[in-house]
């Protein structure tokens, strides 16, 4: 994380209020707040919190299908 103290405070509120929302309502929506997609293996859709919260589609594809079935090498 990067910011000062003022800026992960905020961060950090933001994601409370999207804990809070998921907790009450199993959606973590929060008026005014970025767009939530439901997660599924084909989008991969993430709620990206940061100092502008964002939805990204799958964004650690390249990472992920780098390391896919890495575990079945491993055995």
């Amino acid at each position: 994380m990067a910011g000062d103290e003022e800026t992960l405070k905020e961060i950090g509120s933001r994601m409370r209020m999207y804990w809070g929302a998921f907790a009450h309502t199993g959606a973590p929506e929060v008026p005014g707040q970025a767009e939530w997609k439901p997660y599924d293996r084909e989008n991969r859709y993430t709620l990206l919190i940061d100092r502008e919260d964002s939805l990204s589609k799958d964004p650690e594809k390249e990472s992920r299908l780098l390391y896919e079935g890495i575990d079945r090498v491993l055995i």
